[in-house]
């Protein structure tokens, strides 16, 4: 089963470090910052930990062209990261 906002914020309060990097395959077709204010929302609704989005540093993660990092910090992302994918 697909790990959701609700059930990562669980195992979290449960006392384990939970972080979710950014995946391209999971937003490949989204706009950043829709992406984000929706992660945003959802946690302010459903979470009962802080949730703190991380953007992708460049566009599907590719490594190609950079993303759109303004955007994405102005939703709420509090960092960026192309996981592992220097």
């Amino acid at each position: 089963m697909p790990e959701t906002i609700e059930s990562g914020s669980r195992a979290a309060r449960r006392g384990r470090l939970h972080l979710h990097l950014p995946d391209a395959q999971h937003f490949a077709h989204q706009r950043p910052g829709d992406l984000t204010s929706y992660i945003v929302e959802k946690a302010r609704r459903n979470a009962i930990v802080n949730v703190y989005p991380i953007g992708a540093i460049t566009k599907d993660s590719a490594g190609e062209e950079l993303a759109a990092i303004g955007s994405m910090k102005e939703a709420g992302v509090v960092a960026i990261s192309d996981d592992g994918r220097p």
